[in-house]
């Protein structure tokens, strides 16, 4: 039955970027842009995953409360970072499918947001869609495809695909950029998964504020998720 979530959490890793520059945040409205993840040792970040699920004829939904923590920030732009689960629940056909919380996730990651390894199984799908979600594109511009390659270091199992800054904007005070993005999660052993995402990333930080998106897997697999950052 949940073959879907071994679909997503069947990414193991991604490689560390070398090629994104730091540098200051160009005013709204700008072309050229360079949306990279920055780090700060200590720094504490709760998100809200919510999720409709249809499964094999099943219908359910899911909810889980991370709390990601920089570690330790490295001078390259790198950072340890954990992610710990404080709230889970996925519901079936009105049955709680979740005993306990899974084992939080510890990993070091790149200045595009994504961890250099990560292994998800059971019901920690919510890292993986976290981790696809965050992703920051580094040197971009505006309305201008960009690619995203992914690939695991035993080669097995890959995400590809494209995206686009779509919108520069502003939310209290932050300025956003509005990344559209899809692309297909090829795991070993296992039916690929097609996500679509639309993400409001800040740009200073490269943090992930929101996003709303869907999974397709098979012939008729489908979650609707939505991500939010939490106060």
């Amino acid at each position: 039955m949940f073959s879907p979530f071994l679909v997503l959490c069947a990414v193991v890793s991604a490689p560390t970027s070398t090629d994104v520059v730091a540098q200051s945040p160009p005013a709204a409205g700008a072309a050229s842009l360079n949306i990279i993840r920055s780090y700060k040792e200590g720094e504490l970040t709760r998100y809200e995953i919510t999720a409709e699920l249809v499964l094999e004829g099943s219908n359910g939904s899911a909810r889980a409360l991370l709390e990601s923590k920089v570690v330790k920030a490295h001078p390259d732009g790198t950072a340890d970072v954990s992610i710990t689960p404080k709230e889970f629940s996925m519901v079936v056909d009105g049955s709680e499918m979740v005993d306990g919380l899974p084992e939080p996730f510890e990993a070091k990651f790149d200045r595009h947001g994504l961890p250099d390894v990560v292994e998800v199984r059971d019901h920690r799908f919510a890292y993986a869609l976290l981790v696809i979600s965050s992703y920051a594109p580094g040197p971009t511009q505006l309305k201008k495809e960009f690619g995203i390659v992914w690939k695991a270091k035993d080669g097995n199992s890959t995400i590809s695909g494209k995206g686009a800054v779509v919108e520069v904007t502003k939310e209290q005070g932050m300025a956003l950029v509005v990344l559209q993005s899809s692309c297909e999660v090829s795991p070993s052993e296992d039916t690929p998964g097609r996500l679509k995402c639309k993400a409001w990333i800040e740009l200073e930080s490269g943090k992930l504020v929101r996003c709303e998106g869907t999974v397709e897997v098979g012939d008729g697999a489908v979650i609707k998720y939505k991500i939010k950052r939490m106060p």
